[in-house]
């Protein structure tokens, strides 16, 4: 059932790329009824490929408490914020609900 995604996925990245060592990652905390990503390196096109197929696992989830913190993000480029916004909406689209994303101040302007 998609409230247990949180749990099988729980302080775990959500993949290891063996190709070479990634700029970028995904973690996710929670319990059955909610979720959140944690995201931090470098979001950039290169890395892009790596990220879309953990973010996957994601999709359909429908808890109540979901959140996308990406305080850890050190950089950010036109590919990786679609894929962050991208990411966002389908959350919000599977549960129905406004889902709450941070971002380092520097990229408040975006």
């Amino acid at each position: 059932m998609m409230p247990r995604l949180a749990n099988a996925f729980a302080g775990a990245k959500l993949f290891r790329n063996k190709k070479h060592k990634a700029k970028a990652w995904v973690t996710s905390e929670g319990g059955p009824d909610e979720l959140r990503l944690v995201l931090g390196g470098e979001w950039v096109t290169t890395e892009i490929a790596d990220l879309e197929r953990p973010l996957q696992k994601i999709n359909g989830f429908r808890g109540h408490r979901i959140e996308v913190d990406g305080g850890a993000i050190s950089r950010l480029d036109s590919a990786g914020a679609w894929l962050l916004l991208r990411t966002k909406h389908a959350l919000e689209q599977s549960s129905g609900q406004s889902v709450p994303l941070s971002l380092p101040e520097h990229f408040a302007p975006l």
